[in-house]
């Protein structure tokens, strides 16, 4: 709402600490859970109803955070828009 009426520079300057929070926040995570994947692989915990490994589904939260950071650092360096302007949404049906 607000990012409409700010200046280019101001809108960058909004969009850098966007991405730097959202990475570091992410990469925080994707470390934390290889910290608990590490406990998970030493006490070779594994789930109740299917024995599999507990470290898998907690490889898979890294894995996601990891390309989540990807995600946010590929679009604003490539300067992708996360909006979609009225004029270039595609339309739902035929137009009278």
């Amino acid at each position: 709402f607000f990012s409409a009426r700010m200046k280019p520079a101001l809108k960058r300057l909004v969009n850098l600490s966007i991405v730097s929070v959202t990475v570091a926040v992410s990469l925080f995570m994707a470390w934390q859970s290889v910290q608990i994947a590490r406990v998970l692989v030493r006490n070779g915990q594994k789930s109740i109803a299917l024995e599999v490994p507990m470290v898998v589904p907690q490889a898979a939260l890294m894995f996601g955070f990891i390309m989540i950071a990807a995600a946010v650092l590929t679009r604003f360096v490539l300067g992708h828009d996360t909006r979609v302007a009225a004029t270039d949404a595609p339309s739902s049906g035929p137009s009278i």
